[in-house]
């Protein structure tokens, strides 16, 4: 099933952007119309909705200082899960990978969403990374994905306390910190 999936994927792909170039001898690493490098990770769908992916150190490399995307397949998906490597580069490399060099990745579906859990790093709420709207813009034009968006720590503590509030969450905010929060961001 794994290269069914993963050979139809490259295949959707190749259709609509033209020949894809292989990075080294990778069979997982590859460049899109030479602007774009795509890294694609199959895995079978566990119970509960709960997929595993290791994602090799050396590949993720690869994928440095370039606008990519890490394509995360499984059975039964609907549109493939291309997260752009940028917005987790930095949680990459805060945990460091696993002895075997991998990083260890899962992704959880229910109802209430699909999460990437990168293990020792946390839960991140992926849904709006469904399908190849962002790879199309990366592509064809439209924002810059060699930039990652910086924001301080107080302008992330005012959207996390933002969004906990309301969400229904219990919020806290460390004393020291709530004279300095940027609520011009929310």
């Amino acid at each position: 099933m794994k290269f069914l999936i993963r050979d139809a994927f490259l295949i959707a792909i190749e259709n609509e952007f033209g020949r894809l170039h292989r990075i080294s001898k990778s069979n997982s690493l590859f460049t899109v119309r030479d602007k774009v490098r795509l890294y694609v990770r199959y895995s079978k769908l566990h119970p509960r909705g709960s997929t595993f992916f290791g994602l090799r150190q050396e590949d993720l490399a690869l994928l440095e200082g370039f606008p990519s995307f890490i394509a995360f397949l499984w059975d039964g998906q609907r549109e493939p899960l291309l997260v752009p490597y940028e917005q987790f580069a930095l949680v990459f490399r805060s945990v460091g990978p696993a002895s075997d060099g991998q990083y260890k990745v899962h992704i959880y579906s229910n109802r209430e969403g699909t999460d990437l859990h990168i293990v020792r790093a946390g839960r991140f709420g992926v849904d709006s990374y469904f399908g190849l709207t962002e790879l199309r813009r990366a592509i064809l034009g439209g924002e810059d994905y060699s930039l990652p968006v910086e924001f301080s720590h107080h302008q992330i503590q005012s959207v996390m306390g933002a969004i906990g509030k309301l969400t229904g969450h219990a919020v806290y905010i460390p004393l020291n910190d709530r004279p300095v929060l940027d609520w011009d961001i929310v």
